[in-house]
């Protein structure tokens, strides 16, 4: 009798095909197939997330990987729970969850105009490989996919006008703009709509000062009383807790924010990286003399 792991499942099923051993392969699709579940849906899409790029992958993993995007796209309950866990998706266990809901975010009507000028998602070694084919099967459908109100509001409220940020790594100095107060929110997704948010990047690839406008107006921003800032939909950029000791910060840009010579990693080089340090600047009371009405915070 052979016993599998839904974390395993399919690093045995990618041996299985290297070895020739058919019968251990049928095993391995009839566990994903036969115990699928809103309980362990998570666990396999992350361990296809983290074999993605392996060998013979393509050919032996098509069929199960069509029935989990398949399933995650008619149960609406896996896709609540995998939105409103954002805490796992900070500590790693949703592995490349953030690919996925980049294209179930995105509103049914603008899906048409997306597939025409839709750019790689995420990190660039994705493109051209079978999984992003698997994602765009999920794209295809994007009018069928549920949407959630999971990011409630800080209790930290204001207009949070500049935010900067240092990356430990490379020093890079990067951050954003919004007009609009980070708050709660009914509608879906918990996005605030913004005319004149933008992101900005000061010193990447030793290039001039860059400012990146908001394309999607509706994604401008986003809160979580579990995360940092969170700009646009992608998200095009996400501040975790105790992003000074942790690599768990990431940059999905460009998606919601775009401009001249927007690439991946032109935030801060790379899909996660970790903070030094960043600076909130805020307007501060009317009462306050003219000449200091900024205010300034530092974090952390």
């Amino acid at each position: 009798m052979i016993m599998l792991q839904d974390s395993k499942v399919f690093e045995m099923m990618t041996l299985a095909q290297d070895m020739g051993v058919e019968e251990l392969k049928i095993a391995c699709e009839d566990h994903v197939s036969k115990t699928m579940s809103v309980a362990n849906a998570c666990t396999f899409l992350t361990a296809v997330m983290e074999i993605k790029e392996k060998a013979c992958v393509q050919k032996v993993m098509v069929q199960p990987i069509n029935l989990i995007f398949r399933y995650l796209q008619n149960r609406s309950r896996v896709q609540v729970w995998l939105y409103e866990n954002t805490h796992l998706r900070i500590e790693g266990h949703i592995v490349g969850f953030d690919e996925y809901m980049n294209l179930v975010l995105d509103e049914a009507e603008e899906y048409n105009i997306k597939k025409q000028t839709r750019r790689q998602l995420g990190r660039a070694k994705c493109a051209a490989s079978f999984l992003d084919k698997c994602i765009t099967y999920i794209a295809e459908n994007a009018s069928e996919c549920v949407k959630t109100n999971a990011f409630l509001n800080l209790t930290k409220e204001g207009l949070i006008q500049v935010i900067s940020y240092d990356n430990s790594s490379n020093g890079a100095i990067s951050g954003g703009f919004t007009d609009v107060a980070f708050a709660k929110t009914n509608r879906k997704g918990g996005y605030l709509h913004s005319e004149k948010a933008f992101l900005f990047a000061l010193n990447y690839n030793n290039e001039p000062p860059t400012k990146f406008d908001i394309v999607k107006k509706p994604y401008a921003i986003c809160y979580h009383p579990d995360c940092g800032p969170i700009f646009g939909a992608g998200a095009d950029l996400l501040i975790t807790n105790n992003c000074n000791v942790n690599m768990e910060s990431y940059s999905n840009f460009p998606h919601s924010y775009d401009g001249p010579n927007a690439t991946f990693g032109h935030l801060f080089g790379d899909y996660n990286f970790s903070i030094i340090d960043y600076e909130v600047f805020t307007l501060a009371p009317a009462t306050v003399p003219a000449g200091n009405k900024l205010k300034h915070d530092r974090y952390p």
